[in-house]
């Protein structure tokens, strides 16, 4: 079983109203029956995917790209998913191409079985980072912050482990918008307030 969903967002700041598309998808189930979703690729995606041998890389790549061409979806709904094409940069960085699109980017994330991303316009970057919840992965993580953020961390208290995968997942956000990915030092991407604002939060790097 599969699951997808998407949804146009909105985001504004003065007097500027920003569109963004989103795209979810998610395998429920182990991912044995994905022809339809594999219809949906490119012909470069599939050339690309075909590539891959590890299992785990396989299903990854197809849940980043089919999110992301939900996300695109969103904006255009015109458009055939097939002529939507995600290529990779010299970063490995995620791009949009199709013939009718300019000005616009795209985001990715996957974690186990759930993929995610946005579709933005390239004046306003953007990053998207989901992470599936590991208490087993706090202890690693805690070594890639510095003490002024584990500090922060600790001042809310309950539910410890969350907080620092909330901290992770932001950082490695920044570095995708930088095109950076994870290959800089992570005390650059360091995280300096952290806000709380009921059915969210606001963090400032």
């Amino acid at each position: 079983m599969h699951f997808r969903y998407s949804d146009t967002l909105f985001l504004k700041k003065n007097d500027t109203c920003i569109k963004i598309g989103f795209g979810n998808f998610s395998f429920v189930e182990e991912p044995i029956h994905i022809e339809r979703e594999l219809s949906l690729l490119h012909c470069k995606e599939v050339e690309y995917l075909n590539q891959l041998k590890f299992k785990d890389r396989f299903y990854s790549y197809v849940l980043g790209r089919i999110s992301g061409k939900f996300a695109a979806k969103e904006l255009y709904p015109y458009f055939n998913e097939r002529d939507i094409w995600i290529d990779h940069g010299v970063f490995g960085q995620p791009i949009l191409k199709h013939p009718e699109l300019h000005n616009l980017q795209v985001g990715i994330s996957h974690s186990g079985k759930q993929g995610a991303a946005i579709v933005f316009p390239e004046a306003f970057p953007m990053g998207i980072d989901i992470e599936l919840m590991d208490p087993n992965k706090t202890g690693l993580l805690e070594s890639q912050m510095t003490h002024s953020e584990l500090s922060k961390v600790m001042k809310f208290g309950a539910d410890y482990p969350f907080y620092v995968m909330m901290l992770w997942t932001a950082k490695e956000s920044l570095s995708k918008v930088l095109k950076t990915g994870l290959t800089l030092s992570l005390e650059i991407l360091e995280i300096e307030s952290i806000k709380y604002k009921g059915t969210y939060f606001e963090i400032n790097y």
